[in-house]
């Protein structure tokens, strides 16, 4: 789909984004591959990963680690400038999360209609899902509901397609960690844009073990996102 954009934060990956790629090319040919090197302090996989990644596939390298938010939003400020007539942008993480057949699913949705912000939903199977990422997910969907009257099952979800015409909003914003995608969703319903969620498969590997989010740095930094008054 040459209209949606692929985004992808990574700090510190291994060969799980080689592969990723590798089946991004596949199944979306068309799709544009934005990768941000988020200041990881090894650049091995990104060496092998520049060899497989031709114009316009690109890497946007930070000097350090600046956060996800911070990644993503380097990654949207390259698809405002360079693709303005794309539909949108599909985010995924680097770990294998987030199959190939979700993604397109997603990207498919953004395709058909770019009026909404999609999420794609997991816990289909909680028996997968590690303690600590149900406690916390439960936690923001619950404050979320009391404090902005939304209704989501999946707010920490990675995986999204976000429109062209929502990027310059979230860009503006100084979040830099993980709070950036609950501020995303509030922002949303500030602007009136519907969110719609897309069941996807539920992967964990290794209970998560790898994953860069910080419980209570991260889980405080979220909260304090969701009652903050966004503007």
């Amino acid at each position: 789909m040459k209209n949606i954009c692929i985004l992808i934060p990574a700090y510190n990956p291994d060969e799980r984004l080689l592969y990723l790629f590798e089946q991004l090319k596949e199944s979306l040919p068309q799709s544009p591959v934005i990768i941000v090197n988020d200041g990881s302090f090894s650049d091995t996989v990104f060496k092998k990963l520049q060899k497989m990644c031709p114009p316009p596939d690109i890497i946007i390298t930070h000097p350090k680690n600046l956060g996800k938010g911070a990644a993503l939003k380097s990654g949207f400020k390259y698809i405002i400038d360079n693709y303005s007539s794309c539909k949108g942008v599909i985010t995924a993480d680097c770990d294998l999360q987030h199959c190939c057949e979700d993604i397109s699913k997603l990207a498919l949705a953004l395709e058909n209609d770019e009026r909404y912000l999609y999420l794609g939903s997991r816990f289909t199977d909680t028996a997968k899902v590690p303690f600590k990422s149900i406690f916390g997910n439960t936690t923001a969907s619950l404050l979320l509901k009391f404090v902005h009257k939304m209704e989501i099952k999946d707010t920490q979800t990675g995986l999204r397609a976000i429109p062209l015409s929502f990027l310059k909003y979230l860009v503006e914003n100084n979040s830099s960690d993980f709070s950036f995608e609950t501020y995303s969703l509030i922002k949303a319903k500030k602007l009136n844009i519907p969110i719609k969620e897309i069941p996807i498969r539920t992967i964990y590997i290794d209970k998560n073990k790898d994953s860069n989010f910080k419980p209570v740095y991260d889980s405080y930094r979220i909260c304090k996102t969701i009652f903050w008054r966004c503007e």
